[in-house]
């Protein structure tokens, strides 16, 4: 049984050359070609991503790497198209082992540990504002806050004689009239950071 060829090809034409400049296959226009490389890494990025990669940026990269490695060795991607090629590449790297990345909580000690200066500074301007905040709520109404963060809520309840509805109610009038106080701001009239 004999193969079907393309009519004047042989066995021994040479496969076609590789492109000078392997972002030719996506376009032909060098600015384009860049633009479109940018695109596809992030979509690259964003499909690693969603397949729990460990490093999606270096996984990219890397399948990047491997395909324009390929083409310009001479890689056919005229079957399926670049995009889907490169696609097929990152894939591989996924069933490879490029580790599943972990689903991580963050640990609120950790960015207290390393906070980053604006956050810091946002921290600060919260602390301060609620303090001015607190420092202008009723000694009863404060201590009343405090005490429903710190102590146990069954043992306040039966102290004030109120159902735990009830507690909930007046910390929720509490922390309204605190926003009341933000929103206003402080006595000189600037407005604080968020603080509820």
């Amino acid at each position: 049984m004999s193969e079907s060829r393309p009519p004047n090809s042989s066995s021994d034409d040479p496969p076609p050359p590789p492109p000078k400049d392997p972002l030719a296959i996506l376009d032909p226009d060098p600015e384009r070609a860049e633009a479109a490389y940018r695109e596809l890494r992030t979509q690259l990025v964003r499909f690693l991503e969603w397949q729990k990669c460990q490093d999606p940026e270096d996984a990219a990269q890397e399948a990047l790497a491997r395909g324009l490695k390929r083409i310009a060795q001479g890689a056919d991607t005229s079957a399926s198209g670049a995009r889907s090629y490169f696609f097929g590449i990152a894939k591989n790297l996924v069933k490879e082992g490029w580790k599943a990345r972990k689903e991580e909580l963050l640990d609120p000690a950790d960015l207290e540990r390393h906070p980053s200066s604006a956050r810091h500074v946002e921290q600060v301007e919260a602390g301060i504002a609620l303090s001015e905040c607190l420092a202008r709520l009723r000694d009863g109404e404060r201590k009343l806050l405090v005490r429903y963060f710190t102590e146990d809520r069954i043992d306040l309840c039966r102290e004030l004689g109120v159902t735990a509805g009830g507690l909930r109610v007046m910390v929720h009038r509490i922390r309204r009239k605190i926003e009341t106080l933000r929103k206003n701001g402080p006595a000189g009239g600037q407005r604080p950071a968020s603080i509820v």
